[in-house]
């Protein structure tokens, strides 16, 4: 029975629901380009691979695409929107905060590997209050790659200072369950995010909710602690 060493978990849709804050950036960015609003579940339909993407697939659903040439301007436009906003506690999904401490009471090391920028990740979980959570946080500019490739969690894993086979990866969409696959640690998927069909993605567990976590990991042969 291996002993957890770490715990790696994906943010938009596993830890905190922020679609309605990208929601609010995104549209700004929309209505300033004459452009229709969307809807919440249409941004929670485009999360997952980031904000450039997430403003390409934006831009694409509403019209004409990005040009390349405005993309740069866009997403300054976009990360000036964003920024502005002040994130709430009332985002974090139940049991969440709860469940992180409790593992970390265990000396089970906490890490952050999420497709969303390092800089707008810090501020969200400051504003929240749980940034002291995490022993370690990466952005999809923290490393050269980031999900689904393997590297981006193998990075997070190396930042602990955990072996893959002590630590497991906790997500609610593909890229988080791949990118677990490929770097050979441990994946459970989360039911309450912005992926659909969990169940068929792959991971080697499926919860509900935080409150089901400590029990999926025992399933999976490893020792929690006390």
């Amino acid at each position: 029975m291996p002993k957890l060493m770490a715990l790696i978990f994906d943010l938009d849709g596993t830890l905190v629901d922020s679609a309605g804050d990208l929601r609010q950036a995104v549209n700004t960015v929309l209505a300033a380009h004459g452009r229709a609003a969307l809807s919440l579940g249409d941004i929670k339909n485009m999360v997952g691979d980031g904000l450039r993407i997430l403003l390409h697939r934006a831009f694409a659903s509403t019209g004409e695409a990005l040009p390349e040439a405005a993309e740069r301007a866009a997403m300054d436009d976009l990360l000036r929107a964003y920024q502005t906003q002040k994130a709430s506690r009332d985002m974090l999904y139940p049991l969440a905060e709860e469940m992180l401490a409790g593992f970390r009471a265990r000396q089970i090391k906490i890490g952050l590997c999420t497709n969303k920028l390092y800089l707008p990740t810090l501020k969200l979980l400051d504003d929240i209050g749980i940034a002291g959570l995490f022993d370690f946080i990466a952005g999809s500019d923290t490393f050269p790659v980031f999900k689904p490739d393997p590297g981006h969690v193998l990075g997070v894993a190396r930042a602990l200072k955990t072996p893959p086979g002590h630590c497991v990866m906790i997500g609610d969409s593909a890229n988080d369950i791949n990118a677990a696959r490929g770097a050979g640690i441990a994946s459970i998927a989360v039911g309450h995010g912005y992926g659909r069909d969990v169940g068929t993605l792959g991971a080697d567990a499926v919860i509900g909710g935080f409150g089901e976590l400590a029990g999926a990991l025992t399933r999976l042969g490893f020792d929690i602690g006390g």
